[in-house]
């Protein structure tokens, strides 16, 4: 029975001949690939931006009326 021999090699080569056969369609796919990732990652930092953004008007809403209130008292 012949022995089977593994090439390193050889199966490089055929996995670069094969990539650059089909270079386009492993194009698309990186695309397709990086923009699902990207659109929840866009969604997480809008959110947390809205929600700093709702943090800070929490905190500093109360402090800027009271102030207002104080500096700019009604003259009798």
């Amino acid at each position: 029975m012949a022995e089977l021999k593994f090439s390193t090699n050889e199966a490089l080569r055929f996995g670069w001949e094969t990539m650059k056969n089909n270079f386009v369609f492993f194009v698309i796919l990186f695309l397709i690939m990086f923009f699902i990732s990207a659109i929840p990652s866009a969604l997480n930092a809008m959110m947390e931006n809205l929600t700093r953004e709702k943090t800070r008007h929490l905190i500093w809403r109360p402090f800027s009326f009271s102030s207002s209130v104080l500096v700019f008292r009604p003259c009798r």
